[in-house]
């Protein structure tokens, strides 16, 4: 194989991870639109509890120190950061306290472990979210 043959080889490869790379970030972003469009953002309460680069999971996308999110009495507030917000339009959630608890399953697991999760079912839509939001 000739030089060229291993550019041309290695540029083809490249390419096609580029374009499934862009695939699985745009069907993340349609996913997160729909999921903003049941639960639209609204403003936080003076005095809510603010933790940035936090992770949660959305339906099969996990989403890895990408969100700041915001308990306040009433709602959890979700919110991409600048690298997530590129493929998920910048668009904030907030989902009402009653509706995440309600979600919650009947049985949690183990007492609460550091930077553990709680699943939630948001009718046709699963989230996880860190358990210091529940507490």
């Amino acid at each position: 194989m000739t030089g060229w043959n291993v550019v041309l080889l290695i540029s083809v490869l490249v390419a096609a991870d580029l374009v499934v790379l862009g695939a699985v970030l745009t069907l993340a972003g349609q996913t997160w639109k729909r999921f903003v469009a049941k639960f639209p953002g609204q403003r936080e309460l003076p005095g809510a509890e603010c933790r940035r680069r936090q992770s949660i999971a959305h339906g099969i996308c996990n989403w890895g120190w990408c969100f700041t999110i915001w308990r306040d009495a009433r709602h959890v507030h979700l919110e991409p950061g600048s690298f997530a917000g590129r493929f998920l339009g910048r668009q904030r959630a907030s989902i009402s306290l009653e509706q995440l608890v309600a979600g919650m399953p009947a049985q949690v697991g183990p007492e609460r472990i550091p930077g553990s999760f709680v699943a939630v079912k948001l009718g046709m839509d699963t989230l996880k979210l860190p358990r210091w939001v529940f507490q």
